[in-house]
């Protein structure tokens, strides 16, 4: 890793938010939607604008942050989808029909959802979309995205999983499109919901997409700033991929439901050297029980949606800075 850093510390949450608008005009910002139990990740950097997922279907955060953080002036430059599920696409349709979308990539796996059907008519609607879709367009890993100063590579990603058996559930998350995002010689790894063990597999385990990249694409992985698979769940985060990928920061897109974050997932990643403080949490306060990772949890406390958005800057230097857009208030 290229990496200057400057990082704000958890212990500091209380007293210490990162913005955008605090971002000078080179910088690359690259914000954790706060969308509960799913994945919104919007990036803007001088000349570019990217959506990596579009949030869970109920309460439009992701809709919601994209109004308030793109240049509606700008078209947006590259939206991946990184597979279908709700949770993922759930603002696609609106943020197709309000912004000018340039590209959208996606595995062209198809449902039945109604996340799906709107994001599928809206997409239909939008003449001059270039539509990477890898049912009729397989990608190569390593091809690249260029985003102004930034660059957007191919990691992984496959219409249909046929390397081991999975279940229907897993199978989906499974071909999730993951990317490498990297400006100033710092990347930011965005991984979806792909996965690398079964929920009760030993912490060596190593399987399924995760051993694929590590086998495969090595020299993709490498990124100071990692999106967790699969929202920390155990069935991702093998200890084979973190050790690949060898991430200073992790964030934790999660929200009050399936016990996301995973202890095993938070233990994995500290066991290979990423400090407690290090990982945030888009659920902070929240408290499951049973397999939820007990850091910034509040004993009976439901987290909403909306208030632990994660922001990244990134200055053309590659100096880091991240940090939640607001501090913690408590349960």
């Amino acid at each position: 890793m290229n990496l200057k850093s400057i990082f704000v510390s958890l212990g500091l949450a209380a007293t210490f938010s990162l913005n955008a608008a605090q971002a000078a005009e080179t910088d690359l910002v690259v914000k954790f939607v706060d969308v509960g139990a799913g994945l919104c990740v919007l990036s803007k950097g001088p000349e570019s604008q990217m959506v990596y997922d579009a949030g869970h279907w109920d309460g439009q955060q992701c809709l919601k942050a994209a109004r308030s953080f793109f240049d509606k002036s700008e078209p947006i430059d590259l939206m991946v989808l990184s597979h279908s599920d709700g949770d993922h696409i759930g603002d696609a349709a609106e943020i197709l029909n309000e912004f000018e979308v340039s590209k959208i990539l996606r595995t062209g796996h198809e449902r039945e959802t109604g996340a799906w059907k709107d994001m599928a008519a809206a997409l239909k609607q939008e003449n001059g979309i270039e539509d990477i879709n890898l049912a009729r367009t397989p990608l190569q890993p390593g091809e690249r995205f260029i985003l102004g100063d930034a660059t957007a590579y191919f990691v992984a990603g496959w219409h249909d999983w046929t390397e081991t058996s999975l279940n229907e559930g897993e199978d989906r998350n499974a071909i999730s499109i993951v990317i490498r995002l990297e400006y100033g010689g710092t990347a930011v790894l965005l991984t979806g919901d792909t996965i690398g063990r079964r929920l009760n597999d030993p912490d060596d385990a190593c399987k399924d997409a995760e051993a694929w990249m590590v086998k495969n694409q090595p020299q993709l992985l490498d990124a100071d700033v990692l999106q967790a698979p699969h929202h920390g769940g155990n069935n991702g985060s093998s200890s084979c991929f973190i050790k690949a990928v060898s991430p200073q920061w992790v964030v934790f897109s999660a929200g009050h439901k399936h016990d996301h974050p995973t202890y095993g997932a938070a233990d994995r990643y500290m066991a290979a050297g990423v400090k407690r403080q290090n990982m945030l949490r888009t659920d902070r306060g929240d408290d499951e029980g049973g397999y939820e990772w007990e850091y910034l949890s509040a004993d009976t406390c439901k987290d909403e949606s909306g208030d632990d958005s994660v922001t990244l800057v990134i200055s053309e230097q590659g100096e880091v800075q991240i940090a939640y857009d607001t501090p913690y208030q408590g349960c």
